[in-house]
């Protein structure tokens, strides 16, 4: 059954920082995309009284959603601040965020939250709702931290798209959202590969004459070359650069991420896949790529949405 998308950039706003960031952030998106920006807040009281707590009555309630309605405002007022003819929306509702957003992920085309980085992330990564939604909403998740970009550092030119890839069919979806991404903002997308050495070390030192190295990782050039056969011609106005790494995938991303002159834009990877990219946001692994990358990063999930505008192999793009 095929998805209707709205033309909406869908923004999970609770008060602090890292939310605002992730609303700057959307506004731009949303601009970019010619879409719209819907701002939304969930807010929940607990149904009954708790030990040493007054009970949650109506002014409770009121003063709470009065609260929600105040959070919405300020983000809101930051996300026009860089683009005042923004078409920008607001909803407040009562019920769980996650559960919520969620299920406005079927009907967007991005959700996009924000992270406090490290400490926070890493010790809430599993109850987090960024870290809940990353591998289980319908549409891309961009994962945004205070700071990254700087929101003072004024305008610049955008640094690459990069992209990590394990050679399956899990990562067509969000090669797809990088090429979309890296076209929308005329520039370079950077696709790498990564192949673990750690085991094959072992190995070769029992076994030295049973594996080649070289031939390994001219393999692993294959698959890369084999994954992004195809796309060259559907966005011939987004040169490609192609990095095959030996190491762990999320330490490669962030390293090939800060090895350019400029900071990326943006860093895309797959899930529920079983290679090794997109099996990075359902393990620990995931920690250092979501509270340490030099950019937000997009989680796109391998549920491809069909329909008969497809640009590739009977499914259509995310933004056409």
């Amino acid at each position: 059954m095929s998805v209707d998308r709205s033309n909406v950039v869908i923004v999970g706003i609770d008060g602090s920082a890292p939310s605002v960031a992730a609303a700057r952030w959307a506004a731009d998106e949303a601009d970019r995309r010619k879409a719209e920006l819907h701002l939304l807040h969930a807010y929940s009281t607990p149904s009954a009284a708790l030990p040493g707590m007054a009970g949650m009555g109506p002014e409770v309630r009121s003063t709470v959603r009065a609260h929600g309605g105040e959070i919405l405002d300020r983000a809101r007022v930051a996300a026009l601040a860089a683009h005042p003819g923004l078409a920008v929306t607001t909803t407040l509702t009562h019920g769980l965020p996650v559960e919520i957003l969620q299920r406005e992920s079927e009907h967007c085309l991005a959700l996009v939250l924000g992270t406090a980085g490290r400490h926070e992330f890493t010790e809430a990564l599993l109850g987090s709702v960024s870290g809940r939604l990353a591998g289980h909403a319908s549409c891309p998740v961009v994962v945004v931290r205070a700071g990254v970009p700087d929101p003072d550092a004024g305008p610049a030119a955008p640094g690459p798209v990069v992209v990590g890839l394990d050679g399956t069919e899990s990562c067509e979806r969000a090669l797809a959202f990088a090429f979309e991404s890296a076209s929308l903002r005329a520039t370079e997308l950077i696709a790498v590969h990564s192949w673990d050495d750690t085991v094959l070390d072992g190995f070769l030192r029992i076994y030295p004459l049973l594996a080649d190295p070289v031939e390994i990782d001219e393999d692993e050039r294959r698959i890369l070359a084999e994954q992004l056969s195809g796309w060259a011609e559907q966005y011939p106005d987004v040169p490609v650069r192609s990095v095959v790494l030996r190491g762990r995938p999320e330490a490669d991303l962030i390293s090939s991420a800060a090895s350019g002159s400029q900071p990326p834009a943006l860093i895309v990877v797959g899930t529920r896949g079983g290679g090794r990219f997109t099996s990075l946001v359902v393990g620990s692994t995931s920690h250092a790529l979501l509270a340490d990358a030099p950019c937000p990063v997009a989680v796109v999930r391998a549920q491809y949405t069909r329909s008969t505008g497809a640009r590739r192999g009977g499914f259509r793009a995310i933004n056409v």
